[in-house]
């Protein structure tokens, strides 16, 4: 679910389901009956991940952004890749020549450990309203890979910001 800044996911998974959330100014994880605030990287990680959104804002969100003239194929679709920086943060997008989906996004941060790659391909693109959106989602980080199947997606659904509030 997302609205404007704020953002819930939920995971079900072994032991227990998990959920996400951004309220637009406070992050938190709640795994079974264990709640804890997102603070820092994570936080920033996580609102990165999430940001479902953030290609449709991309000239705001990156003043030099860039497409590459080096052709390159993600599952055999010819891309069109636009490269952006902000701050200690660059990314890459990586979107269909034919559909213009977005079909991959790699994103550089910098730490005084190194930099840390995350990436997030998209799949599976149906149709929900008037908006495509990818039923499966590919997350790699340096210590983690995931893949999300979206079992609901409506558009322009009508959310109360409460949904977004830290569990009690």
């Amino acid at each position: 679910e997302e609205k404007a800044d704020k953002y819930r996911e939920s995971r079900q998974s072994q032991p227990a389901a998990m959920l996400r959330g951004y309220d637009g100014a406070n992050g938190w994880e709640q795994t079974g009956a264990s709640t804890v605030d997102l603070t820092g990287f994570v936080l920033d990680q996580s609102r990165r991940l999430n940001d479902v959104g953030s290609v449709l804002h991309l000239k705001e969100k990156y003043t030099n952004l860039q497409a590459s003239n080096r052709p390159m194929q993600i599952n055999g679709k010819d891309t069109t890749t636009l490269t952006g920086r902000a701050g200690i943060v660059s990314e890459q997008l990586s979107f269909d020549t034919a559909s213009g989906l977005l079909l991959r996004r790699v994103i550089m941060t910098r730490t005084v450990l190194g930099t840390l790659r995350e990436q997030v391909d998209y799949a599976d693109y149906r149709s929900a309203g008037d908006v495509k959106i990818p039923f499966q989602i590919t997350s790699t980080t340096w210590n983690a890979l995931d893949t999300y199947k979206v079992a609901d997606a409506k558009a322009n659904v009508s959310l109360d910001d409460a949904r977004f509030a830290k569990p009690k």
